[in-house]
């Protein structure tokens, strides 16, 4: 993915995040937890392989949505760290 490509992803990314921000805010931990892990699950879910006779090929499929899975989970843990500052300062 070039650089550009990827800011303007990450600029997107944001703006929606900033739409949604207020939506969530104010919520249960609870409730705002089981609304990302739909979110999430449903971006999964929407990730489909098929095979050369043109159905859908369920090993590939769930390989490709476990590593969707990690690389997800890797982006959340480096974001935590910077996202904690922001909420309490220095210390997190």
């Amino acid at each position: 993915m070039s650089e550009d490509l990827s800011d303007s992803l990450a600029l997107e990314s944001q703006r929606l995040m900033e739409r949604i921000r207020p939506l969530l805010a104010g919520q249960k931990s609870e409730v705002v937890a089981g609304a990302l892990a739909d979110l999430l699950a449903i971006w999964l879910a929407s990730h489909r392989l098929r095979n050369d006779a043109g159905t859908i090929d369920a090993k590939a499929t769930d390989k490709l949505r476990a590593s969707l899975l990690r690389q997800h989970m890797a982006a959340v843990r480096e974001l935590v760290p910077p996202n904690a500052a922001i909420l309490y300062g220095e210390d997190g």
